[in-house]
C-alpha cells in the first residue's frame, strides 16, 4: 500500500569531518540525546562517538496511544597519524557535539647527545674479539 521511502539520512545531517594547521575538529548533530548519553571514545587509531535516549509519553487515560521518542547516534571515524589521541576535548551546545582532536606538529626535531654507555651488542663484539684472540694465540702454540 505505501512504500517505505524514509531514510534516516534525510532528518539527521551528516557529521562533518574538518582538517585545521592545529587541529581536526568533529562535528556531530545530536538533537534530543542529552549530553550525558554521550559517549567519545579512541579504540586504536578510531575515533568513536556514540549516545542513545529513548522516551515515551502518554496521558493516564490513553496508555496505548502513547508517543515515543527514539534518538540514536554511532559514528566512527579512522583518524589520521598525526592526531593526538591523549589530547582530545569534546563540547556539546544546543544538539551539537564538536570533538577537537589536535594535531602532532611536523617538523624538526632535536635530539639530546649523550655519553657513549656500552651495550649488549658491544659486550658481544668484545667477547667475540677475545674468542678470537684466544684461537689466534693456540695456532701460535702449535
Amino acid at each position: 500500500m505505501f512504500e517505505n521511502t524514509f531514510d534516516e539520512r534525510d532528518v539527521f545531517n551528516q557529521p562533518v569531518f574538518r582538517k585545521y594547521p592545529d587541529e581536526y575538529i568533529l562535528i556531530v548533530d545530536a538533537p534530543g540525546i542529552p549530553m550525558q548519553d554521550i559517549e567519545v571514545r579512541t579504540d586504536g587509531n578510531a575515533l568513536i562517538v556514540s549516545g542513545e535516549f529513548r522516551t515515551c509519553a502518554h496521558t493516564p487515560e490513553h496508555r496505548e496511544n502513547r508517543f515515543c521518542l527514539d534518538r540514536e547516534i554511532d559514528v566512527s571515524y579512522g583518524l589520521p597519524m598525526d592526531a593526538d589521541l591523549d589530547n582530545l576535548t569534546a563540547s556539546y551546545k544546543d544538539g551539537v557535539l564538536f570533538v577537537t582532536i589536535a594535531r602532532i606538529q611536523k617538523g624538526e626535531k632535536k635530539f639530546k647527545v649523550e655519553q657513549y654507555k656500552e651495550r649488549w651488542a658491544d659486550k658481544i663484539w668484545n667477547l667475540k674479539e677475545k674468542v678470537k684472540d684466544s684461537l689466534n694465540l693456540n695456532e701460535r702454540r702449535e
